[in-house]
């Protein structure tokens, strides 16, 4: 299994060119309700929950194995800083090209830390659902009403195939419902984590894929990549490269939001992509380099990580939809985290 390098021991040289340049509102406005969130309660409602039990590490670090589990409640005295959710006003928003150093680290877990750690590459049989159940991780299963078209989360459209997990959005020709896909975390009070999926990203443009914290609407912090603006941008609405979004904390305020240009084609190879939340900012790698660092609208309540891909045909976001099928490939998710 590939392990992940990360920020705790990460000494990067990072070079960044920040372009700066706020986004007319009205085109960096994100709905919502584009990809997923108002029935997650009801589809969690499904699965069997268990909460991780408060157990306290009696080593200071311990180095991501087989078996290293932990639990521990976070400290209430701590910062709580949880998931946003999607942009629903303009943005604050500007563009930076990727550090050019590559930076290597071993994962180092933290006192009292629960470990995600999911090699896809050890499925041998059974359903995908009972696979990713070992894990605490489901599958989604319900629409929404985006704008133009809507787009319905299918277990059918999530799968294990050579030991990779696959997110599928299906091509959708002019059809009123976008086949989408999405896993969620049981575990739904996360409070700080550290979490690294390797992935490669589908070929076919029209679709946002994405890898995020998620509360609410207004507590999440994301990883998206939208498959149509790669290289290519939508005037000056929608720029080329990586997006990284902290959501805004109050009802129609302004997200924190940076798109970086990516020096390689995420379709053609696989990646380590961390997302970092703790009580001050959250922190974007890919592997193991840091790129970005959002210190406004961080998260400030306990939530679940979610996987997903999906479009809505919004020619300000995920464009599309897809006229072939798009397979988001995901080699292993590997990770810690803490509970409130």
């Amino acid at each position: 299994m590939h392990l992940t390098p990360t920020s705790l021991t990460a000494l990067c040289a990072i070079s960044s060119l920040l372009l700066a340049g706020d986004v007319a509102a009205a085109h960096r406005s994100r709905k919502p309700s584009r990809h997923h969130h108002h029935s997650k309660s009801s589809v969690r409602g499904a699965c069997s929950k268990t909460s991780a039990s408060a157990v306290q590490s009696s080593t200071s670090h311990a180095t991501l194995g087989a078996g290293s589990t932990t639990s521990h409640k976070a400290s209430t005295t701590s910062k709580a800083v949880a998931t946003g959710s999607k942009v629903k006003a303009s943005a604050s928003q500007t563009t930076s090209s990727a550090p050019a150093a590559i930076t290597s680290a071993i994962l180092k877990v933290p006192e009292g830390a629960n470990v995600i750690k999911v090699d896809f590459g050890d499925y041998t049989s059974g359903t995908t659902s009972d696979f990713l159940a070992k894990y605490n991780l489901h599958i989604s299963a319900y629409s929404v009403a985006s704008e133009p078209i809507t787009h319905t989360f299918v277990p059918a459209n999530v799968g294990i195939k050579d030991g990779k997990l696959e997110l599928t959005v299906s091509s959708a020709g002019s059809a009123s419902d976008v086949k989408s896909a999405e896993i969620f975390t049981e575990v739904d009070n996360m409070l700080f984590l550290n979490i690294t999926t390797r992935a490669k990203i589908g070929k076919s443009k029209g679709v946002c894929s994405g890898f995020f914290t998620y509360l609410n609407d207004n507590q999440e912090s994301d990883i998206e990549f939208l498959t149509s603006y790669i290289t290519d941008t939508y005037g000056d609405a929608v720029p080329a490269g990586l997006e990284f979004t902290n959501q805004a904390l109050k009802e129609g305020g302004k997200s924190t939001n940076t798109a970086v240009a990516y020096p390689w084609d995420p379709t053609a190879d696989f990646h380590d992509y961390t997302l970092e939340w703790s009580s001050d900012a959250t922190r974007f790698y890919v592997d193991g380099v840091l790129w970005k660092e959002l210190t406004t609208n961080v998260p400030t309540k306990p939530s679940s990580f979610i996987w997903n891909s999906w479009s809505s045909g919004d020619p300000y976001w995920s464009a599309g939809p897809p006229t072939e099928d798009n397979v988001l490939q995901i080699e292993s998710i590997v990770g810690w985290y803490y509970t409130a």
